[in-house]
């Protein structure tokens, strides 16, 4: 079967879930996939499409006898980056442990994004609402009334209403000029935030007020929830360190959390002195996970800072959910009252003077 994108999380935490259950009752990991799969030809309902089709891609490699984690680095594309978890929980004997809790973390990461993509949704709508209403006046309200004013001999024009009158001139001079400005401006930012300037545009993010604080709670919170299932899993530290490393979504971030873990394994630091390369990992996180590895309770510190980092990240969120709309408000409101005083005041004055 060709599939044209990855499963989304929701399906794969499903999936990996049942499959999880499965394994537990006793059956072997190609038997769940095949469960799973159950009768091509048999009708199904919504909640098992998305199932079925994950434990299809996986069946043919399961069926010639390689591992879960091997069948799912073939089929990277639909899964992503998650064989690595499944390898060590393969090792220790822990598989349907593993897939419990990769479940579980990828709904956790998916209500993530869900609340960041709520948050920025009243924004973006205002945002092309405003650009929308305000290019049909300026296109096709504002000129008729300057029109008006000219016809009717007005020359003391207040200066604001004169700055509205150069602008509406420029627009409607250089309309298809603009229009293709501003598609070729998005076009170009885009390609160069997802290409060349990627790391750039990442570092970037970490460093804007509330919007950075946001991506490191929800990228440590990843790498923290990681650590803490691979040691969970009887994995080795620096093993534990590059996948959970692998987790993270902000290049910015990883390149730190990759040389800490090459400083981990090439000089032998412990992990708090490795992490401190790290900048969005704070002094209290380091002398935290350096009391937690020196006194065995490793495993108890991660989850703990995790929990920490979410709890971080839900405030974070709130706020600035809390922020964006009187924001967007009032740079609305100050926006049309400019432009209404430029334009209405003339007009005021006007009918003063025929009165």
């Amino acid at each position: 079967m060709r599939l044209r994108k990855r499963f989304s999380p929701d399906v794969v935490a499903n999936f990996f879930e049942n499959l999880g259950f499965l394994l537990s009752v006793g059956h072997s990991t190609y038997n769940g996939a095949q469960i799973l799969y159950g009768d091509p030809t048999a009708r199904r309902d919504k909640s098992t499409v998305g199932i079925s089709k994950a434990a299809e891609v996986i069946l043919e490699d399961l069926k010639s006898g390689t591992s879960l984690a091997t069948a799912l680095e073939a089929q990277s594309q639909y899964f992503g980056n998650l064989s690595g978890q499944i390898q060590a929980a393969e090792q220790a004997g822990k598989t349907n442990e593993a897939l419990s809790r990769i479940a579980t973390q990828l709904r956790s990461n998916n209500a993530i994004k869900k609340k960041v993509q709520e948050a920025m949704l009243v924004p973006f709508i205002t945002l092309v609402l405003t650009l929308v209403v305000t290019w049909y006046l300026f296109t096709a309200v504002i000129p008729s009334l300057f029109d008006m004013m000219e016809q009717s001999g007005m020359l003391n024009l207040p200066q604001s209403t004169k700055i509205i009158m150069g602008i509406v001139a420029f627009v409607q001079q250089y309309k298809m000029s603009i229009l293709l400005l501003i598609t070729s401006s998005i076009v170009v930012i885009l390609y160069l935030c997802h290409g060349p300037l990627k790391h750039l545009a990442h570092r970037f993010y970490c460093k804007l007020p509330l919007v950075g604080q946001i991506v490191c709670d929800n990228n440590l919170t990843s790498y923290y929830s990681t650590l803490y299932y691979m040691l969970m899993a009887d994995s080795a530290l620096d093993e534990a360190m590059e996948i959970a490393t692998s987790s993270i979504s902000n290049i910015y971030i990883k390149s730190q959390l990759t040389q800490a873990c090459n400083l981990y394994q090439a000089d032998g630091m412990s992990i708090s002195d490795a992490l401190r390369c790290v900048v969005a990992i704070t002094t209290l996180e380091l002398q935290t996970l350096e009391i937690g590895f020196t006194s065995n309770h490793s495993k108890f510190v991660l989850e703990q800072l995790s929990m920490r980092r979410r709890a971080n990240l839900d405030s974070s969120l709130k706020m600035a959910i809390d922020l964006i709309e009187p924001i967007s408000t009032i740079f609305l409101g100050l926006l049309f009252a400019v432009i209404s005083l430029a334009v209405y005041t003339p007009l005021m004055n006007m009918s003063t003077m025929v009165s």
